[in-house]
């Protein structure tokens, strides 16, 4: 992607009017906050860096809607409209409400978990006649990080196991239904509660209901890691936004590189609230490791405080019984992976005939 540098001495406050941060930024608005404020140059992840940080201190409400739009509105260098975005989302939960009383299944607890499952799954007038399907093109997006946008969902109805269950918990959130995220080893998924208060689990990547068997034998989930809650945990709307910093972390990587300091802001500001964060921690270690490289190349020596943080990250990881994949283990889990969804999509074809 080609950005134009965004050299400011001072951008617009960080509120959800996404509109007011694109090219025809008056100089009034670039000069409403305090350069104290500004944790990079690139004015649109600048922006979206304060809505999420302000839901988290507690200085905004929480919203995942808008925490999701946020990140990937600054990775598109402010070409979303969020007002087209807000509107489709409410169109759809109001269209799924309507459902729900239509079917007579107001009074169940999960009518609103039913009515989603029928809309991801089931080709209806619920989703023009077109259900979500697994995108086998590029699922982790490292030629195309947009194919693991909502947005992107939303347009094509195909994703995956990142997308997916983000949009499945923003609509949840829109029709006050329960619905949490948990992880898997590169994966995520949607839990509720049935109707007896027992834990569902929601495979939207093949649109199935699934046991916790799966996914332990699956994505080698250990007890370790269900113990710690690394894994298999319901995620709180409070920390599945904080994840939506590491998210954007990523793609900011993606176009500046692993050693600008904006990735640790973001990764900091999660552990602030989320010491034991993961995917946090490995962000830290990535990018002090890195900036130690590049010292050690400089110096001739190595930078002690980088160091000493690595090893640190190291230990709390060790602690955890946190293991990290090798890439060998990486590519036969994503191999594995790849190959089920395949056969669960052929199944469904021939259910179909």
């Amino acid at each position: 992607m080609t950005r134009l540098p965004l050299i400011l001495t001072l951008v617009a406050s960080a509120c959800c009017n996404f509109a007011a941060c694109t090219n025809r930024q008056s100089e009034t608005e670039r000069r409403l906050v305090r350069r104290d404020s500004v944790l990079t140059e690139d004015v649109y992840y600048n922006r979206a860096y304060w809505i999420i940080s302000d839901m988290l201190s507690g200085k905004a409400p929480l919203s995942l809607k808008k925490a999701v739009f946020a990140y990937e509105w600054a990775y598109s260098e402010g070409k979303l409209n969020y007002e087209d975005y807000d509107k489709e989302i409410t169109e759809t939960a109001q269209r799924l409400q309507r459902f729900i009383k239509k079917k007579g299944v107001s009074h169940l607890k999960t009518a609103g978990n039913y009515a989603l499952f029928e809309y991801f799954t089931k080709p209806s007038e619920l989703n023009g006649n077109k259900a979500f399907e697994y995108d086998f093109e590029d699922p982790h997006g490292k030629e195309d990080q947009t194919k693991q946008f909502v947005t992107k969902l939303m347009q094509t109805h195909t994703g995956q196991c990142h997308s997916l269950p983000l949009l499945y918990k923003i609509l949840a959130d829109e029709m006050k239904t329960e619905a949490y995220i948990a992880y898997a080893p590169l994966h995520s998924y949607i839990k509720h509660r049935d109707e007896i208060g027992e834990w569902v689990n929601v495979e939207l990547t093949t649109g199935r209901v699934v046991a916790d068997e799966f996914y332990i034998s699956t994505y080698d989930v250990t007890t370790d890691d269900i113990r710690n809650r690394i894994y298999m945990d319901t995620i709180s709307l409070h920390k599945t936004i904080a994840d939506c910093l590491v998210s954007m972390a990523f793609g900011y990587k993606e176009i500046y590189g692993v050693e600008d300091p904006f990735l640790l802001d973001c990764y900091n500001a999660v552990l602030k609230h989320y010491p034991n964060d993961i995917n946090a921690l490995k962000g830290v270690y990535a990018y002090t490791r890195a900036i130690d490289k590049r010292y050690y190349v400089n110096h001739d020596k190595r930078n002690l405080e980088y160091v000493k943080t690595f090893i640190e990250i190291d230990r709390k990881l060790d602690s955890m019984h946190y293991k990290d994949m090798t890439p060998e283990l990486y590519q036969e889990l994503s191999d594995a992976v790849e190959a089920y969804h395949r056969r669960i999509l052929k199944e469904r074809k021939e259910t179909k005939k």
